[in-house]
């Protein structure tokens, strides 16, 4: 079996944003890389190694719910 090429793993190469409040630990956003790559893999038939994650923290002030910033609303 051959290598694939860089065309062949970026055609099925995931990428996946999540957005969440901060606050998180590190060890738990750690979990959650492991475990989205896995469940992306075994879904997409691809080595985990071709996912790609990105989480984003917001502060409260950077996320709203009909205009009223989540700070607002607590």
């Amino acid at each position: 079996m051959h290598s694939p090429s860089v065309i062949e793993r970026n055609k099925g190469m995931p990428w996946i944003t999540v957005n969440v409040m901060s606050g998180h630990s590190e060890d738990k956003k750690r979990r959650l890389h492991e475990e989205l790559a896995k469940a992306t893999a075994t879904t997409f038939d691809i080595p985990p190694e071709w996912v790609k994650i990105q989480i984003v923290e917001m502060k409260d002030i950077d996320h709203s719910i009909g205009g009223v910033t989540l700070d607002k609303l607590k």
